[in-house]
């Protein structure tokens, strides 16, 4: 009588017993916080594309049904909203916490000093959010 091996386990279940059925979304996780592993195959059939992409027909139909790929636009906060937004950092929550208690000694030098540093990180940042934001509109 021959004898059989078994296929050496993994501890995953296979793709194909984990429900992976085209357009019924992604499959379940095979692992506790592991996600399933899938095969070029699959996510295709997932997508209900193939190798070569989709026909023109069916690319019109989807942009009818889901839209254009696009983000959506959110209008930028304003300056001044974007600058008290920057207090909210912990450095500069520390420093602000420093001046006030050197203005409550009255070491008035070291409050005036620890303020402007707290005005100049509130400005940097605030410029580099605004340049960030700028920079994402752009590739919008």
């Amino acid at each position: 009588m021959p004898e059989t091996t078994a296929a050496p386990t993994t501890g995953r279940t296979p793709p194909h017993s984990q429900g992976v059925r085209p357009g019924r979304g992604l499959p379940p996780f095979a692992d506790a916080g592991e996600p399933a592993a899938l095969t070029t195959l699959q996510v295709l059939r997932l997508l209900d594309s193939g190798p070569r992409g989709l026909t023109e027909e069916q690319a019109e139909e989807r942009l009818l049904r889901y839209g254009e790929n696009v983000v959506p636009a959110r209008r930028p906060p304003s300056w001044p909203r974007r600058f008290l937004g920057s207090l909210r950092d912990p450095f500069t929550a520390v420093l602000l916490c420093l001046g006030v208690v050197s203005a409550a000694v009255a070491s008035w030098g070291t409050a005036c000093v620890i303020m402007v540093l707290v005005v100049v990180s509130c400005a940097l940042r605030s410029g580099g959010e605004h340049q960030a934001g700028r920079s994402m509109a752009a590739l919008r």
